[in-house]
């Protein structure tokens, strides 16, 4: 394999990589714990589809590449040995790229199941101080982003219940006003996420069962 080839692979890596870390980084913060470091990459997200685009396009040219030289070479009839092959040089290598390449650009889709949502219940008195917001949040891209949210706003104490939905941008966040605020629970998931809430408003006063 060439070594234009080569750069070519690994930049088509590089880039699947890239376009993975917006829904990676909830991972990796919370299986470590690692407090806020999604935020360093989510200004990543509204490129996240041109990294694919561009990952495939290179994949591809590389596969084409690949399979042409293929069937142009021709094994001479001599008494050389053939030459050995370096593995990054073999299509074996060029397989483990690919496959690995989806996986990374696959994340999204089934990165819920790595993280857990911490169902931890509060304990409240007055159910008369318990409100109901609504936050309009932009960043959200997968069901990781969606425990990403839901997990943060359950750090501000006070936050009875967090329910979010990344298809729609919205989150609906119970907490008791005599506790926390609006303002407490926007400013928690913006630093622990680096999403960005665009609109919030109130549901409701009283709890509603």
């Amino acid at each position: 394999m060439k070594t234009k080839n080569k750069k070519a692979i690994g930049a088509g890596l590089i880039s699947a990589f890239a376009a993975s870390l917006c829904c990676i980084t909830p991972i990796i913060a919370m299986v470590g714990g690692i407090s806020g470091i999604s935020s360093s990459f989510s200004w990543m997200e509204p490129f996240r589809p041109y990294l694919i685009t561009f990952t495939i396009i290179t994949l591809g040219y590389v596969w084409f590449k690949h399979i042409q030289i293929s069937k142009n070479s021709i094994e001479c009839a001599c008494d050389d040995e053939p030459e050995k092959k370096n593995f990054f040089n073999t299509r074996g290598f060029l397989v483990f790229v690919t496959i690995m390449s989806i996986v990374l650009m696959g994340v999204p889709y089934y990165s819920h199941l790595l993280i857990a949502e911490d169902n931890s219940q509060v304990v409240y008195v007055n159910t008369n101080n318990i409100q109901e917001s609504e936050f309009e949040i932009e960043g959200m891209t997968c069901s990781a982003c969606e425990i990403h949210v839901n997990n943060s706003a359950k750090m501000v104490d006070g936050v009875i219940s967090a329910k979010s939905d990344h298809t729609t941008g919205i989150a609906h966040i119970k907490f008791d006003n005599s506790k926390t605020n609006n303002d407490e629970v926007i400013k928690k998931i913006e630093e622990e996420t680096g999403y960005k809430i665009v609109n919030q408003k109130m549901i409701n006063l009283k709890y509603r069962k």
